[in-house]
């Protein structure tokens, strides 16, 4: 009698096994989605001129705190860009806004791919600045730290998001937290 159990147990295992097989075949697209088309990435070589907008201020307590009116603000800067295949490197160049944040240069590398942009950065020439909460009780020093723009892009305009962070540091040199500066961008070619 086990001999009859074990035989239809393994016949069943064999027919289920048969089964699986059958019914899956095919289906690994749908699990897997659709491949990724073929495209080429945006070329965004050349002179581009744009214009960001302070969205939002993040972190460094009551220092961070003594910027959030100039949410809404914009300024404009230009960017120099060589592109080799997906591969772009550029400077940008920020005329500056009134609270001295974006005033300086950065060399920054990254890449283009599926009509977006994404290019980081911590090679930059911008001003420390020193800064006092509005009730007096503290000051800070603010350097920059990273840079960082990404979006969708075409060969002729840019837009999306900038983040940039500085690091908070007390007149001792201790450094107490990052400070990270939230905009929205948008550039034109040429």
């Amino acid at each position: 009698m086990r001999k009859v159990v074990a035989a239809l147990s393994f016949a069943g295992s064999l027919y289920l096994v048969f089964a699986l097989n059958l019914g899956c075949t095919g289906t690994e697209d749908r699990f897997l989605g659709p491949s990724a088309p073929d495209a080429d990435p945006p070329m965004v070589a050349g002179f581009w001129s744009g214009t960001a907008t302070l969205a939002g201020v993040d972190g460094c307590g009551c220092i961070g705190a003594t910027f959030q009116d100039g949410i809404g603000t914009s300024h404009s800067f230009t960017d120099e860009l060589t592109q080799a295949g997906a591969t772009v490197r550029g400077v940008i160049h920020d005329n500056g806004s009134p609270d001295q944040l974006n005033e300086g240069t950065c060399r920054y590398s990254g890449d283009t791919f599926y009509s977006s942009v994404n290019q980081e950065s911590d090679d930059c020439t911008h001003p420390t600045i020193t800064r006092t909460c509005s009730d007096g009780s503290r000051t800070n020093t603010l350097s920059f730290k990273s840079y960082r723009k990404r979006g969708p892009a075409s060969p002729s305009q840019m837009s999306g998001d900038i983040y940039v962070t500085f690091t908070c540091s007390r007149p001792n040199g201790t450094e107490v937290g990052d400070m990270r500066l939230f905009y929205s961008f948008v550039q034109t070619k040429g």
